[in-house]
């Protein structure tokens, strides 16, 4: 039998902000994509945070407009700015310290495969493998032609319908796979919080009410300990 754990990434694994826009901000820099990209992306999350829309519809922007800067950009090009993105990252200390000290070695510990299911590009995303020791992320992927994207995006995981499939994707890889924990803020990680025999939310609103979710502040010191108490218990009883 295989057990997994499921993770988010944003707001979830890295404290604040989204992956997208920072990486933006790098391309944007250093030329890789047009600057005005920025005021549009702002536009659509301002307009987010006054409640103008749904973090559904939130997500799908972003990506359409994310797909059209990159649209015929050189996927070397991109790649290119990696390295600073990945500077900016530690210098920032982005990453709950939770996560990367206590509970991805409690996983792997005990044969649990952490998986990462993403609304962030799959480019930033997978420079984390190594520092996190994770094997797998399904994050946001744009189609490419001849060395360079379009603005087709062919894996769109900022959105609660494209994470289920990669859940339900998973599921079929083994008969006896096991979703043992989730780990999400928002509601675009249903899918993966509804799948897991337990499941635990950085968010203090709790959008979905079930015995078998908890909601915690992930940078609370105190956390932690609440956590794998309750992963622990989750264990013997699975």
């Amino acid at each position: 039998m295989k057990h997994i754990a499921l993770f988010d990434w944003d707001k979830t694994i890295r404290k604040d902000g989204y992956v997208i826009y920072d990486f933006i901000e790098i391309l944007a820099k250093n030329n890789i994509i047009d600057k005005n990209i920025k005021n549009e992306m702002d536009m659509i999350l301002s307009e987010h945070s006054e409640g103008k829309d749904t973090y559904t519809e939130f997500a799908k922007r972003v990506i359409k407009t994310y797909g059209k800067y990159i649209s015929e950009v050189r996927t070397e090009d991109l790649k290119s700015s990696l390295e600073e993105f990945e500077e900016l990252e530690n210098k920032n200390n982005r990453i709950y310290s939770i996560m990367e000290q206590r509970i991805f070695p409690f996983l792997l510990e005990r044969g649990i495969e952490p998986i990462i299911i993403s609304g962030s590009p799959q480019e930033p995303i997978d420079l984390y493998k190594k520092r996190m020791n994770f094997q797998r992320a399904y994050a946001i992927q744009f189609e490419a032609d001849n060395g360079k994207y379009t603005e087709n995006c062919i894996v769109n995981t900022a959105i609660g319908e494209g994470k289920e499939i990669i859940v339900k994707e998973l599921l079929k890889e083994e008969p006896e796979t096991k979703i043992v924990f989730a780990f999400g803020d928002a509601e675009a990680d249903i899918p993966l919080l509804v799948s897991a025999k337990q499941g635990f939310v950085n968010n203090s609103n709790r959008f979905l009410d079930r015995e078998s979710i908890d909601y915690f502040d992930f940078d609370d010191i105190e956390t932690g300990d609440k956590i794998l108490k309750i992963m622990e218990d989750t264990i013997k009883l699975h």
